[in-house]
């Protein structure tokens, strides 16, 4: 199995658990429901390593210049360094998306962890909407619009390389991630607000 099948295989078990979760962390928030809540938490865990997973296939597939990629062809190329092959997974829209949904799925993981300790209302709705959210990302990158796994009938024998801005200094490895970092987290506590109300 290839790095872009275990990623796209991966991706689409993410959003099979999502939707479960959705539906469970609702479940349990209406019945109070502790094996309903237990099932979320346990979605919520699963999703988030299979997230993960595909987005390290896609760092993979970048370091190895795995050009039946689309997104690797497009955004690699073999005279790029190591350091920037990896971290050209967010040089374009697709693998964008994919950090920015690991990020959002590590966020439904820890409010399933750390807030829903003792099934309150509130954090059990905010866990489904976190989960509604991942579900809508999840969707995305699954779709043929930004699927970053989608395959080249025929490889390429070499990629168009990382955008340039991208290599201009080693601190890009920070800059983009720390941007996502506070762009997602801040669906925490849109979570909390739409559950309160």
């Amino acid at each position: 199995m290839s790095a872009g099948d275990l990623g796209a295989a991966a991706l689409r078990a993410a959003l099979f658990l999502s939707l479960w979760g959705t539906g469970a962390a609702i479940y349990a928030a209406w019945r109070r429901d502790v094996r309903a809540l237990l099932s979320a938490r346990i979605a919520a865990g699963v999703a988030f390593g299979l997230v993960v997973i595909a987005a390290l296939s896609m760092m993979f597939a970048l370091a190895t210049h795995d050009f039946s990629i689309l997104y690797v062809a497009e955004n690699n190329a073999r005279e790029t360094p190591l350091f920037y092959s990896i971290i050209s997974l967010w040089a374009a829209l697709e693998g964008s998306i994919l950090l920015w949904t690991a990020i959002l799925a590590g966020a439904t993981a820890f409010i399933a962890f750390r807030g829903t300790l003792a099934i309150p209302r509130l954090a059990t709705t905010a866990l489904a909407v976190m989960f509604a959210m991942l579900t809508f990302f999840l969707l995305l990158i699954t779709t043929p619009a930004a699927d970053p796994f989608a395959r080249l009938a025929v490889a390429p024998e070499n990629g168009n390389g990382p955008n340039a801005l991208l290599q201009n200094h080693p601190l890009m490895a920070l800059h983009p991630p720390l941007l996502y970092l506070g762009y997602v987290l801040t669906s925490v506590p849109f979570a909390y607000a739409i559950a309160s109300l």
